[in-house]
């Protein structure tokens, strides 16, 4: 079976102050199938590049965090983006095959 190519999403959380449940999202993020690649610009801030479906990914971090932090998935689209993230995103961007607009 062909993977699709991975569509880039960023995942926004809120952690309200629990600072266990970051380590232990990140961990989970790192080892989840769905997700092939990501990204953390900032604190609260995913990039994550998945063949999987956004509501896929919500899913599977919804079970993990069990409703602790609420956050939010959305799809990025090449062109419908915009703002400052640290270089290091940017070149997370270009790895995943998508250019910096200027």
């Amino acid at each position: 079976m062909k993977m699709s190519d991975p569509q880039l999403y960023s995942m926004t959380v809120m952690w309200n102050g629990i600072e266990d449940v970051q380590q232990q999202l990140l961990a989970f993020i790192d080892e989840s199938k769905k997700i092939q690649s990501w990204n953390k610009p900032f604190d609260g801030l995913f990039l994550i590049a998945s063949s999987s479906s956004s509501e896929e990914i919500a899913q599977s971090i919804f079970k993990f965090l069990q409703g602790v932090s609420p956050f939010i998935i959305s799809k990025l689209e090449l062109g419908q983006n915009f703002g400052t993230l640290p270089e290091q995103s940017w070149q997370w961007f270009k790895e995943q095959g998508f250019k910096k607009e200027s």
